[in-house]
């Protein structure tokens, strides 16, 4: 993004019920995952927002399965 000289804002999800936890690592490996399989930084950074978005509404240590992001678009 910083090449085009472009700043994307992504909205975070609400969430109720939220345990407070870190979602560093399924933001990084959404991330990277999206850029692996071919995604604009945009879109890899929005497909990570929504894998957090999941992990963050769950109890204890957390995954997302690909059933799960998807439902959550």
């Amino acid at each position: 993004m910083a090449k085009r000289k472009t700043l994307s804002r992504q909205r975070a999800r609400n969430i109720l019920n939220t345990a407070a936890r870190r979602t560093g690592d399924t933001v990084i490996g959404s991330f990277t995952l999206a850029i692996a399989a071919g995604a604009d930084p945009i879109e890899a950074a929005f497909l990570a927002n929504q894998a957090a978005g999941v992990v963050v509404g769950k109890l204890g240590t957390a995954t997302v399965t690909p059933r799960e992001l998807l439902a959550s678009f």
